[in-house]
């Protein structure tokens, strides 16, 4: 901690109270409030010291009591504490109008028209992460506006946090204010991928959230709708994604074991927010087969997969993204994107490096 000013304590002001209980005789000393106990003899040997006049042995014997350990501060320092949290206010826009915002419904007045910068965020994370204490969690809030507003800063803050953190071997934690509406499926998959409390704004039922919270710029819209459609997913199991992925790997680890498929199993993600469940490098019966997999619970509510841009360019004959499911049937869902049920994975996988 940093000492930023001093203050002297009065000398007139008290050091000590004794005082007695059935367990025994004590002394509190009030500089860091510690009681000590006195052995046999020791009580009447610090009444008579104190009772003496002698200020100078009595203050030798209460100094050497209220002297700082080695992990402590003098008590007259002013400190400033290094931060264990941070609140970033990421967006100061908002798509709803509540009737009673505080922020002129989002606007602020056109006092803070911009969104927060990656420049900004980042310099105040590692600050945070620069001067945290690894012995207890750090968090690292968002907040506007509506965060989500500015989806990309807050994707990219939580990924660089957290490979950050994990170099430095720090608990780092996160957390939303949010008013629920544009919570997509990646912000869901991004939540339940990290320690994130989600805090959702409501006001009631919809009589009460769509007369208090229209949505901006659509006269008599209300958001209970859209609010109940996107959280819906948010309130399901919360272990169902993460135990469906690991669901997927057994079933690429059985493949490889099983089948004698000559697999080697990667995760893929960048600082800049790119990621993929599971990347696949495969020995066809031609050369090496790269493969990208998704696991999702349901392929209803998840936008149109693509490659990484990143992540093409470094494998140029990487073209489709399979996106395993727990059932359905194998469908092309657009352009390099194809579902494919669990119970098929493997024999895709086959299929794939016969091909190969």
């Amino acid at each position: 901690m940093k000492t930023v000013g001093r203050v002297i304590a009065d000398p007139a002001a008290p050091l000590f109270h004794r005082f007695d209980s059935l367990a025994g005789q004590h002394v509190l000393i009030i500089p860091h409030s510690r009681i000590f106990d006195f052995g046999r003899g020791g009580a009447a040997e610090f009444d008579e010291i104190s009772s003496s006049g002698d200020q100078s042995r009595l203050n030798g014997f209460l100094d050497h009591l209220a002297a700082p350990l080695a992990d402590e501060d003098t008590l007259d320092g002013i400190v400033a504490p290094a931060p264990q949290s941070i609140s970033l206010n990421v967006s100061s826009s908002c798509n709803l109008s509540c009737s009673y915002c505080y922020a002129a419904r989002g606007a602020f007045n056109g006092a803070q028209p911009e969104p927060m910068s990656w420049n900004t965020a980042r310099s105040a994370i590692d600050a945070l992460l620069n001067g945290a204490d690894a012995s207890a969690p750090v968090t690292i809030g968002f907040l506007g506006g509506e965060p989500f507003v500015n989806r990309p800063l807050v994707h990219r803050c939580i990924l660089y946090a957290a490979d950050k953190g994990q170099a430095k071997a720090l608990d780092v934690r996160f957390s939303v204010t949010t008013n629920g509406t544009l919570i997509r499926a990646d912000d869901i998959a991004l939540m339940r991928a990290h320690r994130m409390a989600v805090t959702i704004s409501i006001d009631g039922g919809a009589s009460v959230q769509n007369s208090q919270r229209p949505s901006t710029g659509r006269r008599g819209v209300g958001s209970f709708a859209a609010l109940a459609k996107a959280v819906e997913p948010l309130l399901a199991s919360p272990q169902a994604g993460p135990l469906f992925e690991t669901l997927v790997l057994g079933e690429l680890v059985r493949a490889r074991d099983h089948r004698g498929l000559a697999l080697s199993l990667f995760f893929w993600r960048t600082k800049e927010g790119e990621e993929l469940d599971f990347l696949v490098r495969a020995q066809g019966r031609r050369g090496p087969l790269w493969l990208a997999l998704e696991a999702k619970l349901a392929v209803q509510n998840v936008p149109p997969l693509q490659l990484p841009k990143s992540l093409a360019r470094e494998l140029p004959e990487l073209r489709d993204v399979w996106i395993v499911t727990p059932g359905g049937s194998e469908a092309r869902l657009s352009d390099g994107c194809i579902q494919v049920p669990i119970p098929k994975l493997a024999e895709r996988l086959v299929q794939a490096l016969d091909g190969a």
